[in-house]
């Protein structure tokens, strides 16, 4: 996505969030501050997107609205171990055939994604893969959804479905920065308190990293004592 905004408050902003998780988990995390901690990131992240809405508008009206899901099709979600754990969670709150069908989906993602990076498949679709997560067109835990999903935006929903949908790499999705920056710097912000608290940090790819927390026995509490258990679903560096 093509940011209109070059806000200037990354930085400080990165660092506050680390700071407070930091002080949440070091020396007594636990699966129920995980999950506590998630929900304050979430609610702070919106908030303080609708601050900045409220003080700087967008140029131009954002074509997102509900039932308009081309932003759920990619090739990566990026996501936090806390941010799987948190989603995993959320499942338990959905009825048993929803829930079966997520599930049957994310370990069918993860293992095209695999198929695919060895050349052995095609993608889904020309713009990736659809997250297991999308429901009728509706994502099933949208409350609790990732950073990534809560800053993403756009001015055109035409061109998301190019790009989404028909892998049009030259359609240029543009939408209004500021959200973007929050949630990536509040999600930057996840990563750097983790380390600082002496917990792993990779960055997860969503549908194989939702597949373990939901599936593992244990997940969370296996990767607050140091196990790699989220290591099929670790991608590279986080993207601009």
């Amino acid at each position: 996505m093509t940011e209109t905004a070059a806000p200037d408050y990354r930085g400080p902003l990165e660092q506050g969030v680390a700071t407070i998780v930091v002080q949440t988990l070091d020396g007594a995390a636990s699966v129920e501050r995980l999950v506590g901690l998630c929900d304050a990131a979430f609610a702070f992240a919106d908030g303080m997107m609708a601050d900045m809405r409220g003080k700087e508008p967008p140029p131009q009206p954002l074509a997102c609205a509900a039932g308009c899901a081309y932003c759920c099709i990619g090739t990566t979600v990026e996501v936090t171990a806390p941010e799987a754990v948190r989603l995993a969670e959320a499942l338990t709150q959905l009825d048993d055939d929803t829930v079966a069908a997520i599930l049957i989906r994310a370990q069918h993602v993860s293992r095209l994604k695999q198929q695919v990076a060895a050349g052995e498949a095609a993608p889904e679709l020309p713009g990736g893969f659809v997250c297991p997560l999308l429901r009728d067109g509706r994502c099933a835990v949208y409350p609790v959804r990732p950073l990534v999903c809560r800053g993403f935006n756009s001015y055109d929903a035409r061109v998301c479905e190019r790009r989404k949908v028909e892998g049009d790499a030259d359609a240029d999705i543009r939408g209004y920065g500021h959200d973007h920056v929050v949630a990536a710097s509040v999600l930057a912000g996840i990563r750097r308190g983790l380390t600082e608290a002496g917990l792993a940090a990779p960055v997860l790819d969503l549908a194989p990293a939702l597949w373990i927390a939901a599936s593992e026995p244990r997940a969370a509490e296996r990767w607050l004592a140091g196990e790699p258990v989220f290591a099929a679903a670790e991608i590279a560096a986080p993207s601009a």
